[in-house]
């Protein structure tokens, strides 16, 4: 009989996935120490050396109250835009649905100090639109950030939406509730978990953002910090600022967390189809409007704006300069650093779905952990540690991407979790059993399931670093501007034309592949 020796011969499933499992471990290991350096780098700045605030007390409590109260407005209202166009488009019977679904997350292509320099173009003395005050301060800021983070929630709340049971609302209907009734008593408390997860990432978004409360001079504690950094010799009281901050962020992500360990698992979508509901008349018109000018105000507007700043300027015979080194710089920069950042990715994604356990766990959290830190205080102590530990490191290319890899290390291992996820491991489990070692059935079995998500993770690492601007400003080696830079230089120099004309080039490069992504992450 041939039971018992290739009984004896196959190891049994959980042995297979064992073996070799530390090499996986170490790697995992490897690639977040990167994530280690903002925390530990800015506890020993503050703490290790006895570093005084240097912040009057009324200051800080001006801070605190500036961030909180931009933090909660933009939270409200982008939470509430973002309900609104995934609603439309998940629920209603529109023309070209799912191209509506896309166009609203478009509106990621832009950065905040892209869409704080379309409403600077767009107003003021010689405004493209109107001829007003330009709204600087608290307005400008909140208009700004709600517009262009509402896509996050749009994102975060249409997977709550395809969930929800329709049984629960059909029933609601057959007892006479009206249809707002059913939304506000069915739909919403069932979409409570992605409303929160929505807020809190939009909440988490407006607390770190640097570039639009820093062209539209809003002193939240982001702009304090650059202030203080770039202001004085020493540097400790900027990584005082950065480590409230910094525990001010942790302080969300526990939260969050907390929040969605008490949300029961569902299975996903619901048994059945859920029947779009048919608009005609008014509240279809109605609704095909708001989408457009949504749209038009979010992806229109800085559009437009910027491409009549640039045609004046050049009418005007103002210089606009070659944009082809900045372009350059950060094609090439992000291209390496999307490479780097999926390499660094792949063990972590092996160890969470391929070994979960507590400390698979632990080794998600520490890496969501680095990603939810306002990257002003990330480049505060990367280049506190650069100082002390790393001095040859300081200001070059390559410590940049290491950053890099530190902050959007979970885009790139997010998206390869979710391929690996899709595919058994039991496919890994058979190549072994055929007699193939570890290299042949990573290369042959597991590298082929996971280049979906490594390719989609790339392509979001890309898109990041394009438009990163508090890190790169920090810790780019000198005169390395890339376009990130120029569109902030030349807008708080007052040279809109300089400006307009790199954001037109960043927003060229990068909505294709968003646009792609967005294309594939919403298709049903």
């Amino acid at each position: 009989m041939t039971a018992g020796p290739l009984t004896a011969r196959q190891p049994e499933v959980g042995q297979i996935r064992r073996r070799g499992g530390w090499g996986w471990w170490v790697a995992a290991g490897v690639a977040l120490l990167p994530a280690l350096i903002p925390p530990v780098s800015l506890l020993f700045q503050v703490i290790g050396t006895g570093t005084t605030l240097a912040v009057p007390p009324g200051r800080l409590a001006e801070l605190m109250l500036n961030t909180a109260m931009l933090t909660v407005a933009v939270t409200i209202t982008a939470v509430t835009i973002g309900l609104a166009t995934a609603w439309t488009t998940t629920r209603v019977a529109l023309p070209f649905r799912k191209g509506w679904m896309t166009l609203a997350a478009l509106p990621l292509v832009v950065p905040s100090y892209v869409a704080a320099l379309s409403l600077i173009a767009a107003t003021g003395p010689s405004g493209v639109i109107v001829e007003s005050p330009t709204p600087y301060g608290f307005v400008g800021s909140w208009l700004v950030l709600s517009v262009f983070t509402a896509p996050l929630a749009h994102l975060t709340l249409i997977p709550g939406l395809r969930t929800i049971d329709p049984a629960t609302e059909e029933a609601a209907t057959g007892l006479g509730a009206s249809r707002w009734r059913v939304f506000a008593t069915v739909t919403l408390p069932q979409l409570k978990p992605a409303l929160v997860s929505s807020g809190l990432l939009v909440g988490l978004y407006t607390l770190s953002d640097f570039g639009a409360v820093s062209l539209l001079r809003y002193d939240t504690f982001t702009r304090a910090i650059y202030t203080l950094y770039r202001g004085q010799i020493d540097r400790r009281p900027s990584a005082t600022l950065s480590l409230i901050l910094m525990a001010l962020a942790i302080v969300i992500l526990l939260v969050e967390r907390r929040y969605r360990a008490r949300v029961p698992l569902h299975s996903g979508r619901p048994r059945r189809e859920r029947p779009l509901l048919s608009l005609s008349g008014w509240p279809r018109a109605a609704s095909i409007s708001a989408l457009t000018l949504y749209i038009m105000l979010a992806l229109g507007l800085p559009l437009a704006v910027m491409a009549v700043s640039v045609f004046r300027g050049l009418e005007s015979e103002q210089i606009v300069g070659s944009l082809g080194a900045e372009a350059v710089r950060s094609l090439g920069v992000a291209i390496v650093a999307a490479l780097v950042t999926v390499i660094l990715a792949f063990p972590v994604a092996m160890v969470t779905t391929r070994r979960p356990g507590r400390l698979s766990g632990w080794v998600e959290s520490a890496m969501w952990g680095a990603y939810s830190l306002p990257h002003i205080t990330v480049g505060v102590a990367a280049v506190g540690f650069a100082l002390a530990s790393a001095r040859s490191l300081y200001q070059t290319l390559i410590y940049l991407v290491i950053i890099y890899g530190a902050i959007f290390l979970p885009q790139a291992a997010g998206a390869t979790q979710d391929s690996l996820v899709r595919a058994s491991p039991e496919l890994e489990d058979a190549s072994r059993g055929l007699g193939r070692g570890p290299v042949a059935t990573l290369m042959r079995v597991t590298l082929p399931l996971a280049w979906p998500g490594l390719v989609a993770g790339a392509a979001l690492v890309f898109l990041s670093v394009m438009k990163e601007l508090p890190a790169t400003l920090l810790l780019r080696p000198n005169g390395f501007e890339t376009l990130a830079i120029r569109i902030w230089s030349s807008t708080a120099e007052g040279f809109i034309t300089r400006a307009s004309a790199a954001g037109l080039v960043l927003l060229a490069v990068s909505i294709v592949p968003l646009f792609l992504v967005m294309s594939r992450e919403l298709s049903d």
